[in-house]
């Protein structure tokens, strides 16, 4: 019972911290706009300035969280952790573990690519997120054989290497258009002037 009453106050006086903060933070922009129509919200409804504020900003998050919680938290699970593994890979003289995180980011491209147009679809089954944030996490996972590694050995890399001149035809060929159309666009611009 000693524990929990130290914990009740701790949090209470962190909660009252807050508030404090956040009526501060009021003060400073009293003839703002915002604060007048959060003081006629604290009029009406008899709460404190502080907890109308506290209280909207819990709700936008919780709002936030219902609506997209799990696709933010899978795109931070498949976006943060590697993009700090990659700094920290690009830091090193080793170049296995620039070769990991590479081949990382082709293999979650690839995914990003065909959620997209598969999204509609893929978001309607159930534990789809769960299963998603599940593959990242493999894909990442610090073993020789990860799940980056084995979807591009045995599915993207033969893929590549099959259609590989086709590709880089495609490429070339767009590559030529955009050359094309940003010299034409910048010829047009230069004669209006």
């Amino acid at each position: 019972t000693i524990a929990l009453l130290i914990y009740k106050n701790f949090t209470m006086d962190h909660v009252h911290n807050l508030f404090q903060l956040v009526e501060g933070a009021l003060a400073e922009h009293e003839d703002s706009k915002v604060v007048e129509l959060i003081d006629v919200a604290a009029e009406k409804s008899k709460l404190k300035r502080s907890q109308i504020v506290v209280v909207g900003v819990a709700a936008l998050l919780l709002v936030v969280l219902f609506v997209s919680g799990m696709s933010l938290i899978s795109a931070l699970v498949g976006f943060a952790y590697p993009a700090y593994c990659s700094l920290k890979a690009l830091e090193t003289k080793d170049s296995d573990d620039d070769t990991k995180w590479l081949t990382y980011w082709v293999v979650y491209g690839l995914f990003a690519v065909l959620e997209h147009f598969s999204d509609v679809i893929l978001f309607w089954f159930p534990f789809y997120f769960e299963i998603k944030i599940a593959l990242l996490v493999w894909c990442m996972y610090p073993v020789q054989n990860n799940g980056s590694m084995v979807i591009y050995n045995k599915i993207i890399r033969p893929t590549f290497l099959k259609h590989e001149s086709k590709i880089d035809s495609a490429v070339n060929t767009a590559a030529r258009a955009a050359t094309n159309a940003a010299t034409n666009a910048a010829a047009g611009l230069a004669k209006e002037d």
